[in-house]
């Protein structure tokens, strides 16, 4: 055997086993956050900056730099303009690779075409044999922002940095415009007699109902978990837990959350740690039913439902945030010209508001909804 074809052979086998490290490694760590569930909500959030990999990769890249905040190979950062910087360690990654197969008839074995003959190659290419697709991985690398020449001033252009805190007020809003517009979800503010519960989904109705009590930041909170109660739960699989419910809408809540940059509030993570706990009991008294889905799955569902929405709910938050400043800026001028008038006109705007909040709770009493709709009370 030459030096060359071994060396080839030898660095084949290499990365074979690196591949194999990597998936335990995947293992390993999902394992981890099945035993520590009060550490699963800081994976949802690291999870929200990189919805476009997959879980596993997700999982690998929060394991090697917990601090990632944007990652993207050589040659995407070159593409971007930026280099990587020397010496810099990359994060690996698993890269899904397709592979095709070819046979000449039913009896025949399968062949990767990477290893066809040139008289098999003209035979593929006048249709003469059967051809099928399988789905490899082999190992990427991948570099964080902070590991290349970006400058922190460009930033803002690569990557969504999330909202102030001052704008709590204006994603609350948003996020109730791209519930009614786009989910075509009512979303009602209510007087539900109690601060204990923040907030409800009716499935039946379809239609979201938030304690008008809490305070803004809380008011997110809930209502990005009864979004996705809305967004995964209006139809569910009869025999499906009640834990694996509420799971997979905390998981969109977080993650959410954390892209707009609002602090994770500790019932919220106990929240989720409880209905994990649950949830692994469930699956632990019941593993042959077809019913119980995998941490990793659970991630998977939420995850692709914030990747479908994510964008659009920006673009709503952003028209409430441009439209909130337009506003500012005519009572500042009016205050200007004549403080008494322009207080009189801001204030008979959030009468209107107020006014409208009222007529609201009117025609969409909780009373005239049925008991078995009130599956996701918070």
């Amino acid at each position: 055997m030459s030096s060359s074809s071994y060396d080839k052979e030898s660095y084949k086998k290499q990365k074979e086993e690196e591949l194999k490290i990597l998936n335990q490694q995947v293992k390993e760590i999902a394992e981890t956050y099945e035993k520590n569930p009060d550490d699963l909500a800081q994976l949802v959030s690291f999870s929200s900056r990189f919805y476009s990999y997959s879980i596993r990769n997700q999982i690998l890249i929060s394991h090697q730099n917990p601090g990632a905040c944007f990652c993207g190979s050589f040659a995407k950062w070159k593409e971007l303009g930026y280099s990587v910087k020397a010496k810099e360690k990359g994060i690996k990654i698993l890269v899904p690779t397709p592979v095709t197969l070819f046979r000449e008839s039913k009896d025949s074995e399968w062949k990767s075409l990477s290893k066809a003959t040139q008289e098999e190659k003209q035979n593929l290419k006048n249709n003469a044999y059967e051809t099928r697709k399988i789905m490899h991985f082999k190992i990427g690398t991948v570099f964080d922002i902070s590991q290349t020449t970006c400058p922190a001033e460009d930033y803002p252009n690569i990557f969504h940095m999330g909202f102030s805190s001052r704008q709590h007020q204006e994603i609350f809003e948003g996020l109730i415009s791209y519930c009614e517009k786009f989910m075509r979800c009512p979303v009602y503010l209510e007087d539900m007699k109690s601060i204990s519960l923040r907030g409800r989904y009716h499935p039946n109705e379809h239609q979201i109902y938030i304690n008008d009590k809490m305070e803004d930041t809380q008011k997110v909170s809930t209502l990005t978990h009864e979004m996705g109660h809305a967004l995964m739960h209006q139809k569910v699989e009869k025999g499906t837990p009640s834990s694996q419910i509420e799971l997979e809408a905390d998981i969109l809540s977080i993650m959410l959350q954390t892209h707009f940059g609002v602090e994770i509030t500790d019932s919220r993570k106990s929240h989720l740690a409880d209905h994990y706990r649950t949830y692994q009991q469930y699956v632990e008294e019941n593993k042959n039913s077809e019913n119980c889905s995998s941490l990793l799955e659970c991630f998977q569902k939420a995850n692709d439902i914030y990747r479908e929405n994510v964008e659009k709910i920006d673009q709503e938050i952003q028209i409430c945030l441009e439209e909130n400043k337009e506003f500012s800026s005519v009572i500042s001028t009016e205050k200007s010209k004549n403080p008494k008038q322009s207080f009189q006109k801001e204030k008979e705007y959030f009468d209107l508001v107020h006014l409208y909040s009222l007529w609201q709770k009117r025609e969409n009493t909780p009373s005239s909804l049925s008991k078995k709709n009130r599956d996701f009370e918070r």
